[in-house]
């Protein structure tokens, strides 16, 4: 458990927070004083006391450079809108129903001319 709690108080002094703040944190969240004590000691060293000045985080934080994306909506505030979408298998289902429609009717039309076409006649009922 301290080990967990040495870690958490390391992550929130790389963040920029004081160790004061964090070992208030973690008491405020339902630690036992004794675990965040030892934390505390094993942090920083059985000498200094919990109290001790806040340390510097080992690396400064880098800027985060924005990408061309994020850049436009920094510059005008504009959000990214989603492309609508498109409706392809529809469109394309509706073209192939109209299509075979188009066919029946033309053989429905031309009917006799393709059965002559072939010499067959159809018998009279």
């Amino acid at each position: 458990m301290v080990n967990e709690l040495t870690g958490g108080l390391k992550n929130a002094l790389e963040h920029g927070s004081s160790l004061d703040k964090a070992k208030k944190s973690f008491l405020n969240a339902g630690y036992k004083a004794e675990e965040v004590d030892a934390a505390v000691n094993e942090l920083s060293g059985v000498g200094m006391s919990a109290s001790s000045a806040p340390m510097a985080p080992t690396a400064p934080p880098q800027p985060q450079v924005p990408g061309p994306d994020q850049s436009l909506e920094l510059l005008t505030g504009a959000q990214k809108v989603p492309a609508p979408k498109t409706h392809f298998s529809g469109i394309l289902i509706l073209i192939l129903v109209l299509l075979i429609l188009g066919i029946a009717a033309a053989l429905g039309i031309y009917w006799d001319t393709i059965l002559k076409m072939f010499k067959f006649s159809l018998p009279l009922i």
